[in-house]
């Protein structure tokens, strides 16, 4: 018996509802399931929490990134499998892996591929399974965020983008990897990476490795404001991390970050965290993501 969770609210799933194409292909394999939709923020994980507690097979979680983040927040650790069906509006997590971007497609393909175990990183008390990021990306996040439902699309992106210049502030960073002596240095950009891609294709953590047992983590040294644009264009297609006087990498299996007024995205998620320890946690989540 599989759960099929779904976020009715997600991305394109306004403009088409998929669920009984899904429903169908589980059909005609002969696959048990009980689906149940989402209606507030947490949904997910509790609906995560009660198919452990009732030994499903495994779920699948039908959405974008943010229902696949609520999602893992149920499940990380317990073994049950977890099938990702991409219907969100980014999707970035699964850039990495050869999933056609049909949902349909992309449920027969993980059906179809045997079982394999994926990292999954924990920040504080949370699970994430992609990227955790601070300092300007986040900033344009938060900025864009004011434009949203008033200015459409991508402008409210730019106009988000614009703001977080004229504001540019550094974080003024302690960092602590693994077990070596802690690190103080101003930055513009941390992003700490299970997977690679963010914000509809940036690439982020170019080298991320989703199996690899270590998180890789990029921090883009101080700029001014005429350089910052330099640092995004780069940031975007992911060659930040070929410029020596841009970037510092480091991998490890654990790293600590504190900066005062901090806010750090997971898997799109906003949020204030002066203090955030991440820890990766070695083939953590059961899937049947191909190679």
């Amino acid at each position: 018996m599989y759960y099929v969770i779904y976020n009715p609210a997600s991305g394109k799933m306004k403009k088409r509802d998929i669920m009984q194409d899904l429903f169908n292909e589980l059909a005609s394999r002969s696959i048990e399931y009980r689906a149940f939709a989402s209606n507030k923020p947490g949904d997910m994980t509790r609906l995560a929490e009660k198919a452990v507690s009732d030994h499903a097979d495994g779920i699948i979680a039908v959405g974008g990134d943010g229902s696949f983040h609520e999602t893992i927040n149920g499940i990380a650790e317990s073994g049950t499998e977890l099938i990702l069906v991409p219907y969100g509006t980014g999707n970035d997590f699964l850039k990495m892996f050869p999933l056609p971007k049909d949902p349909v497609e992309a449920l027969k393909t993980q059906l179809d591929s045997p079982v394999r175990n994926i990292d999954v990183c924990r920040a504080n008390e949370e699970y994430f399974l992609n990227v955790l990021g601070a300092g300007f990306d986040v900033d344009v996040l938060r900025h864009a965020e004011k434009y949203k439902g008033r200015i459409a699309g991508r402008f409210s992106y730019l106009l988000g983008a614009y703001s977080a210049i004229r504001d540019l502030k550094m974080l003024d960073l302690e960092v602590d990897i693994d077990d070596k002596p802690p690190i103080r240095q101003e930055a513009t950009i941390v992003s700490v990476g299970n997977g690679t891609y963010i914000g509809g294709g940036m690439k982020a953590v170019p080298g991320a490795e989703p199996d690899d047992g270590f998180i890789d983590v990029i921090i883009a040294n101080k700029v001014n404001k005429l350089r910052i644009v330099y640092l995004l264009i780069t940031f975007i297609l992911g060659l930040h991390v070929k410029i020596k006087s841009l970037t510092t990498l480091y991998r490890c299996k654990k790293i600590s970050l504190k900066a005062n007024d901090m806010y750090v995205e997971a898997d799109g998620e906003v949020y204030p965290c002066p203090n955030v320890e991440i820890t990766v946690i070695p083939a953590a989540l059961r899937t049947r993501l191909p190679k």
